[in-house]
């Protein structure tokens, strides 16, 4: 029986962690058998207690989005997945893998490392009629219950904007969406680093003149003071309307079922979807406010706007289908700035002999100290050392 070496194990959970995720961090942990299973289990330990719900969901979009990625790494290696999935309110995701003789590589594999978000303005052309077909048939043939479907008729874009816009506004105009949305910005790095975890204020590609007023919105008073005047229309336009109006193709990862499967397999096919646009020459971002804030129960949505994206995404796709994702592609500059993604060597990883250095600090210390310690430790390339920021 073949078997999963210690190697093939770390590029696994490489191409795992390389997925996207709603603030650049995967709170999961993994753990390998030592033979053929590697497993995914949700660590949700740091979500804020009033946002446990929304981090939820967003983890499990983004577990999906990780397991694709194992799949499709695992195939140039020559194995077959067998996904074992338990989606409660705690996943945990079983991948058992097989050699086949033979097996050929998935063709999109190679573009995980080359998947990123670009939010500069897009411009034609798009995908042609046959690489929209290519790519539903590509989505298809691995989800029975999922699908893509186009927005790219005027009256389709027209109602997709006004969704857009109303949703992306929300998030400037709700104290609970503005703390999650600032929360995942790195201001602290400046606007030409990078980072590893978080995003990096440079990556959002807000222009020049607009970055002192962008940095000011971040703080809650400030915000909430100038939308009283409309600011947080004027963001949402920004933000969302006017990158959406120009892009040559528009597209919902819409599926079918229950909330947790939903969201686990809209994740599987966003990602599928973005890597095929990606390896095509396409750039993409996702804009997934409108569909995350029609979901029931969602924080800090205000009851008036959830029923209006209700609505909204009802008529527009129909009521048997649930909208994950909204994604643009089109072409576009090259991006200003790359986000990093979370290391293996960052990561406890129940199997490996690796074992990460802060572990024992992070146990033995409790309180405020420890919830001041970057998730992981993948901070520890932020500013040196955890025992550094404990002492700080």
């Amino acid at each position: 029986m073949a078997v999963l070496t210690e190697t093939m194990v770390r590029a696994l959970i490489a191409a795992g962690l390389a997925a996207p995720s709603a603030e650049n961090h995967h709170y999961v942990q993994f753990a390998w058998n030592g033979v053929d299973t590697l497993t995914l289990q949700e660590s949700p330990a740091a979500y804020p207690p009033s946002r446990v719900f929304n981090a939820h969901i967003l983890s499990l979009i983004g577990a999906g989005a990780m397991v694709e990625n194992i799949i499709m790494r695992a195939s140039q290696d020559g194995f077959e997945v067998e996904v074992d999935e338990t989606l409660g309110s705690l996943w945990r995701i079983s991948l058992h893998f097989q050699a086949v003789a033979g097996l050929l590589a998935d063709p999109f594999a190679s573009a995980i490392t080359a998947r990123h978000t670009n939010r500069k303005w897009f411009r034609s052309p798009g995908l042609s009629a046959t690489q929209k077909n290519d790519v539903e048939a590509q989505l298809a043939a691995c989800s029975a219950s999922g699908r893509v479907l186009w927005l790219d008729q005027p009256d389709q874009r027209k109602q997709a904007l006004s969704l857009v816009w109303r949703a992306e506004s929300e998030r400037f105009k709700s104290a609970e969406l503005h703390q999650e949305l600032f929360s995942a910005v790195r201001f602290d790095v400046g606007w030409e680093a990078t980072a590893t975890e978080g995003l990096p204020p440079g990556s959002l590609e807000v222009e020049k003149p607009m970055r002192a007023g962008f940095q000011m919105m971040s703080h809650w008073p400030v915000a909430r003071a100038l939308s009283l005047f409309g600011a947080h229309r004027m963001m949402g336009l920004r933000a969302g309307y006017l990158p959406v109006r120009g892009a040559p193709n528009l597209a919902v990862i819409a599926t079918t079922g229950e909330l947790a499967p939903a969201c686990f397999e809209g994740g599987r096919l966003l990602e599928r979807l973005w890597l095929q646009a990606t390896a095509y020459g396409f750039s993409v971002q996702p804009l997934a406010a409108s569909c995350l804030l029609a979901m029931p129960g969602w924080r800090g949505v205000t009851p008036a706007c959830a029923s209006a994206l209700q609505r909204g995404w009802e008529r527009l796709i129909g009521s048997q289908h649930m909208p994950i994702a909204l994604v643009r592609i089109g072409t576009a500059d090259p991006v200003s700035l790359r986000t990093g993604r979370q290391q293996v060597s960052s990561m406890a990883v129940s199997g490996l002999a690796y074992k990460n250095p802060c572990q024992s600090l992070h146990r033995g210390l409790g309180g405020d100290v420890a919830k001041r310690l970057p998730l992981c430790c993948a901070a520890a390339a932020r500013a040196g050392s955890c025992r550094q920021q404990a002492q700080a």
